[in-house]
């Protein structure tokens, strides 16, 4: 199929790439696991998914001769930065990961998918995993007012869409971003990038995404979308001057955020880009249709 396009009466949110997240703790470090309330290793139990790798978390051993080789390495580039710059300056920034937010999920162990046998987490598609789908494979997230769902493609000049898994707005019971995130792939290299998806049965996933704020600006709070009898004067008028400025290929959305001020979002075009999906350029007004105040 073409790109995907949301039904009649259908407002398209948001669509950015994702992928099942990737440890970034020294013990799970580049690792991903698949859980069942038990802990156990679930991957053999989803049901048409082709063999992946199996990852061992290291020792405390294993971690301490990565965090030596690591430390000679930082050593030897803030050598070779101050040879560079003369000595001053603050050389290379080797800025943490900061505190994880859920130790048990994230520096101990790293699930990415969790759940009980039949469990929403269960039908997600074994295409996010990047160490089972082709190299030139992608998948996308989109989100609308009624629905999510992941697509998939081969990445090319095209986007030939395959819808591979959608779910209910109902079913997703938390969104919630995860800061204590690191995804290195071809595509991307990103810090804070992943979010962590809970339904409403108790299973969860996780996932990355270059464009994580895209994906969570609607999924993270109640969604709340204002039509026209919901402005205000100066809101109707900020509206129509921020549509003006642009050529559009859908009419503007208004949602009101958690803040008290409102966002007005338009989409310019139909082109899906592999790397960061559908953007849609924003503005944040207050009541009064004039710019918040900081």
């Amino acid at each position: 199929m073409p790109v995907w396009q949301p039904d009649p009466g259908e407002l398209l949110l948001a669509r950015a790439p994702v992928m099942f997240a990737t440890g970034a703790a020294p013990a799970v470090k580049g690792m991903r696991w698949f859980r069942d309330p038990e802990r156990r290793d679930i991957q053999g139990e989803l049901s048409g998914w082709p063999e992946g790798p199996e990852f061992t978390p290291r020792s405390k051993g294993e971690r301490g001769a990565r965090a030596v080789v690591t430390a000679v390495g930082r050593t030897v580039g803030v050598l070779v930065m101050a040879a560079l710059t003369g000595g001053g300056g603050a050389g290379p920034d080797f800025g943490g990961l900061g505190r994880p937010q859920d130790p048990a999920n994230e520096v101990d162990d790293f699930p990415v998918l969790y759940g009980a046998p039949d469990s929403v987490a269960r039908t997600l598609p074994w295409q996010l995993d990047p160490a089972r789908r082709p190299e030139d494979y992608r998948t996308h997230l989109v989100v609308t007012n009624r629905r999510v769902l992941i697509t998939g493609f081969t990445k090319g000049p095209e986007v030939h869409d395959q819808v591979l898994w959608q779910a209910d707005r109902a079913w997703l019971s938390r969104v919630e971003p995860k800061d204590f995130s690191r995804t290195k792939c071809k595509d991307f290299t990103a810090d804070q990038c992943d979010v962590r998806v809970d339904f409403t049965d108790g299973s969860w996933c996780r996932l990355a995404s270059n464009y994580r704020e895209n994906i969570c600006r609607h999924l993270t709070y109640p969604l709340e979308l204002l039509g026209p009898e919901d402005l205000t004067p100066g809101q109707t008028r900020r509206v129509a001057e921020f549509v003006a400025e642009r050529t559009t290929v859908s009419g503007p959305v208004v949602t009101r955020l958690p803040d008290f001020t409102y966002l007005i979002e338009v989409r310019e075009s139909d082109r899906v880009d592999a790397f960061s999906g559908i953007t849609f350029p924003s503005v944040v007004m207050d009541r009064n249709g004039e710019d918040p105040d900081v």
